[in-house]
């Protein structure tokens, strides 16, 4: 498994508000897509999952849908032998790019989807 490169993807919606604010921190919502829906479903569709993001109850936050399609099945955010360090790279490289590039706050919060099988992150 070490040395095996992976890609992440992800579609990143942030607030409407979001630039209008330049001193607010954001708690992320991490989304991962049903089988066979990957995140550029997220990134170029018009639909209510695809609008500026809503807040979690009352709570304002990014959402971030990730990539939940693979050559081999629904995708997990886990290291294993098919996937390689994909948890690995998603600890190590995805979430502290996204701090850098993006305004959160540390709070993070998980949603997945059951389909044949199921997201782990």
């Amino acid at each position: 498994m070490s040395g095996k490169l992976v890609s992440l993807n992800a579609a990143i919606i942030l607030l409407a508000d979001y630039h209008r604010h330049p001193q607010r921190h954001y708690p992320v919502l991490f989304t991962v897509s049903g089988y066979g829906v990957d995140y550029q479903h997220y990134s170029h569709s018009m639909s209510t999952d695809t609008l500026p993001a809503m807040p979690i109850d009352t709570l304002a936050c990014i959402r971030v849908y990730l990539d939940g399609d693979c050559s081999l099945g629904h995708s997990v955010y886990a290291n294993s032998d098919n996937h390689g360090p994909v948890g690995d790279a998603f600890v190590t490289e995805f979430l502290p790019l996204l701090d850098q590039q993006y305004r959160t706050n540390g709070g993070r919060v998980t949603l997945g989807f059951l389909s044949t099988g199921s997201a782990t992150i």
